[in-house]
């Protein structure tokens, strides 16, 4: 599924030069599934080089509950992520909310006085 999906994100998005990381679901997420593995079809182009890179075992993304799936992405995201920038931006989205909405009040205020 990542390869197809790379293959959207640079074909409909034009996202070449990405480096792409795969969270999940991983070989060494194998033993915390109780799903049985899929089958891979023999027919499918890709499943060859999936066998090379992965294994002869795979998995539907739905194998993970949701709310695990989405702890190991958000996990994988921290990792990759400079957090404290992340809540220094938060803090100045405030801080940029909250000066529109004054200006905003006061073009209103300004209009209102000129226009009566």
């Amino acid at each position: 599924m990542i390869y197809s999906a790379i293959q959207t994100l640079e074909d409909e998005l034009g996202l070449i030069g990405v480096n792409y990381y795969r969270c999940g679901i991983n070989p060494e997420h194998f033993s915390k599934i109780e799903a049985d593995p899929v089958p891979l079809k023999d027919t499918d182009k890709r499943a060859k080089k999936f066998v090379e890179l992965f294994g002869p075992t795979c998995y539907e993304l739905d194998a993970f509950h949701p709310a695990e799936l989405q702890d190991l992405v958000e996990f994988h995201i921290k990792i990759f992520t400079d957090m404290d920038s992340v809540s220094c931006n938060r803090v100045r989205e405030l801080s940029d909310i909250n000066f529109i909405v004054e200006l905003k009040n006061r073009v209103e205020d300004f209009i209102k006085e000129e226009l009566g």
